[in-house]
């Protein structure tokens, strides 16, 4: 049996502004994942488009052709809901489109002022069986004449909340503010209060011009509670039956100052989505071991160092380790974080080496965070780390060079000429053999096991076999799977003719695919591209930006301190 949560997330014109803001929402979508939960996204046109396409079509159509122009003005959905869900694609996330006609989203009422009516849940249950998010164009539904119609100004907010409230799902509307306030606090004049919470009634005043009012009035007729905030917030307002309280609004932390070891493929990829975000982070130092081989990611002369020890040593907030391999990685993460420094690195290979000295830095706060060492863009360990203690059994596909191989080799190439396809691809290192041996596989399983069940499990203690020509077989995988029996952990890699119908069978080139289960019989399944420059920074992200916000929280906190102690 299958589980999952599931969000709904809206996302307006006001925080996705153009399609230079799409990396934002992906992190905002990606940290959802992150938490177990299926995301459907509900997407408005870029800011601005939709009254420009209402004024282009008013100009050619006069006012007599409602249904010309609610077809004509979804097209900036269409836009920014394929640029959302082609971001999280390359960013390794399994993601889709869906149509309103796909969910069976029927709406009563004018062409240009509808109302949803009901949707297709098994139509979106079905999806979630295969994807992690589904996209959905949130200013139109279709009528019962089978033509397009709008939801009228905001009916983004209003479809959002409906589809919530029909998949029993929980729903977070994400604006351009910290909550709901009393008045606005773009306005001059003395702070507005903030509410942490607000009665439905409430915020029908409070938020009419932040929020659609028929959808403040779906959410009270049906009394459905619903959060309200903004990008990457620590702290929502929640609409609901109250009480009506007031709360402090999050404080916004300087940029982080951010030391960044490595600037190969992943590391490359980190700088790209960080230097975007100049608000949030600056980019201290970056130490490469040859300068020259680094002018095309355009790095300001200033950033770049060949001296380690003096970047690790440097008054940072957060150090980023991407060189890769034990030492001089291990050295230098240990000494950030003796010296109080919290670090995130990929590097399996060094977190399974040092681990009984890193532990004690991932308790808590952690100050050493690694999610993206297992899985690139698949939540693996921050699932397992959710259900540590109540993780029964787990398996999975977690090596893409080995999948892609074995496609190959279905597909009718020989095994050096499937190797050799991987490289081009990406796929494989000049000299695979880490992978192909189930080596790299095993090095993950151990840390999975570490964190699913407690235990020491060192790879090189488990039984592993690796890919060859003789496994060109219908749904062969190398799979890693581990169970609790009783006080000990059974643990195996090695090539499995799977069942079609087996989740695992599915995973393709490097997505990998993994199954939790849990004492009370429930069945997690993650899937996400396991490799490459994307991928793996878009989860290295994920836990920079969880920095980030602990640094917000911690802020605010000290804020309310200050306020009580006035």
């Amino acid at each position: 049996m299958a589980a999952w949560n599931l969000i709904v997330l809206k996302f307006g014109g006001s925080v996705l502004r153009s399609a230079a803001d799409l990396p934002a929402v992906a992190d905002e979508i990606y940290r959802h994942l992150r938490d177990g939960k299926r995301v459907l996204a509900v997407v408005s046109a870029f800011e601005g488009q939709t009254d420009e396409l209402l004024r282009t079509a008013s100009a050619h159509f006069g006012d007599d052709a409602s249904t010309a122009t609610a077809c004509f003005v979804v097209t900036g959905e269409h836009q920014s809901t394929a640029l959302l869900a082609g971001c999280l694609v390359r960013s390794g996330v399994s993601a889709r489109v869906m149509a309103p006609r796909e969910i069976g989203l029927s709406v009563h009422g004018s062409a240009l002022d509808a109302e949803p009516h009901s949707i297709d849940r098994d139509a979106i249950f079905g999806a979630f069986e295969r994807q992690s998010v589904l996209v959905v164009p949130g200013f139109y539904g279709i009528n019962r004449d089978g033509q397009i119609s709008l939801l009228g100004r905001g009916g983004s907010d209003y479809s959002a909340l409906f589809l919530a409230h029909r998949l029993g799902a929980e729903c977070r509307l994400i604006k351009d503010v910290a909550g709901v306030f009393a008045r606005d606090p773009a306005l001059a004049g003395p702070g507005a209060l903030r509410f942490s919470a607000v009665t439905w009634e409430a915020a029908l005043n409070a938020a009419g011009g932040l929020v659609q009012p028929r959808a403040l009035q779906f959410a009270q007729l049906h009394r459905f509670g619903f959060s309200l905030g903004g990008l990457s917030s620590t702290a929502d307002t929640q609409v609901g039956p109250g009480p009506t309280t007031i709360g402090a609004t999050p404080e916004i932390p300087p940029p982080l100052r951010i030391v960044l070891l490595g600037l190969g493929t992943v590391g490359s990829g980190v700088y790209s989505r960080l230097r975007e975000q100049p608000e949030r982070f600056d980019i201290q130092r970056i130490v490469v071991r040859d300068p020259g081989k680094h002018r095309p990611v355009d790095v300001p002369d200033g950033l770049l160092s060949t001296d380690l020890w003096e970047a690790v040593n440097l008054p940072a907030d957060l150090i980023i380790e991407c060189i890769g391999g034990v030492s001089p990685a291990g050295n230098a993460v240990l000494h950030a974080l003796r010296s109080g420094c919290p670090v995130v690195t990929a590097n399996k290979s060094m977190v399974a080496r040092y681990w009984e000295s890193l532990s004690r830095y991932m308790r808590e706060t952690p100050r050493l965070r690694f999610s993206a060492a297992v899985g690139g863009a698949l939540p693996v360990l921050e699932t397992l780390s959710k259900h540590a203690g109540s993780v029964r059994r787990l398996r999975g596909v977690i090596n893409g060079t080995c999948t892609f191989v074995l496609d190959a080799m279905r597909n009718g190439a020989n095994f050096e000429t499937a190797i050799e396809s991987a490289r081009r691809a990406g796929f494989a290192e000049s000299d695979p053999t880490l992978d192909t041996s189930g080596t790299d596989a095993a090095e993950k399983l151990a840390l999975m096991a570490r964190v699913a069940f407690g235990v020491d499990l060192p790879a090189d203690t488990i039984p592993t076999r690796g890919i060859a020509a003789r496994d060109a077989v219908a749904k062969v995988k190398l799979v890693a799977s581990a169970v609790r029996e009783q006080d000990s952990i059974r643990a195996r890699v090695g090539p499995e003719e799977l069942n079609e119908r087996d989740y695992l069978a599915g995973s393709r080139e490097a997505q990998n695919r993994v199954e939790i289960e849990l004492d009370d019989g429930h069945m997690l399944r993650l899937e996400g591209k396991g490799a490459g420059r994307w991928p793996t920074a878009i989860s290295v992200c994920g836990d920079v930006m969880d920095a980030w916000r602990d640094k917000q929280a911690e802020l605010t906190k000290n804020r309310q301190r200050q306020d009580v102690s006035a």
